[in-house]
């Protein structure tokens, strides 16, 4: 394992690294537990990469002197790796190649479940200005499904913030059921409410 000095953060749906070390020979790629894998990316020039859905992600930093980027792919000796084998051959402890100095960094992104959010506030504002800000909501259901939100991004972006990722995944996971909430989140469209 290497020890890089990186930055990892998140605007939206967008995943950012930055890395301060000495950048020659560092390279990055990103792979999803649903095993989408990005392109391998030089570190020269930082990496920005677009979450298509949330989940954990995770962020693979490699440092080979013996190396070079061409289109997308790694070459180690005299083959072209993709990110994909890259992976697979870190997992199996580099019986194949020797890949070098490698980090894995996890994150875990919910910029869906905020859009949610931003749309249940929206909704909730409107109710509120036909009412000039009086608590005489009608909509109680509505009231209920952004508090019940905002409390779950909270409780996700807490346990980000103090190193639990396990605990914000199991969280989000239990969302999975609330398809009539936020449907782009759900697995289970079909679902009135969160049986999570």
């Amino acid at each position: 394992m290497g020890n890089f000095n990186k930055e990892i953060y998140m605007r939206g749906c967008r995943l950012f690294t930055k890395l301060t070390d000495d950048l020659s020979n560092i390279y990055q790629f990103i792979f999803s537990e649903s095993g989408e894998f990005s392109d391998i990316y030089d570190c020269s020039e930082g990496m920005e990469y677009e979450l298509e859905d949330d989940g954990t992600y995770y962020i693979v930093t490699i440092q080979n002197s013996n190396s070079e980027l061409i289109d997308g792919k790694l070459k180690i000796g005299e083959r072209e790796w993709t990110a994909k084998e890259l992976q697979e051959n870190i997992q199996a402890q580099n019986q194949l190649i020797n890949i070098g100095l490698y980090d894995l960094d996890e994150v875990l992104s919910i910029c869906k479940l905020k859009k949610c959010l931003a749309s249940l506030e929206l909704r909730m504002f409107q109710e509120l200005l036909k009412n000039c800000g009086s608590n005489k909501c009608k909509n109680l259901e509505l009231k209920g499904q952004r508090d019940f939100i905002f409390i779950a991004v909270w409780l996700i972006e807490h346990y980000i913030e103090l190193g639990n990722i396990e605990m914000a995944r199991n969280i989000y996971e239990r969302l999975q059921s609330c398809g009539s909430i936020c449907e782009t989140i759900s697995k289970n469209k079909k679902d009135c409410g969160c049986n999570g």
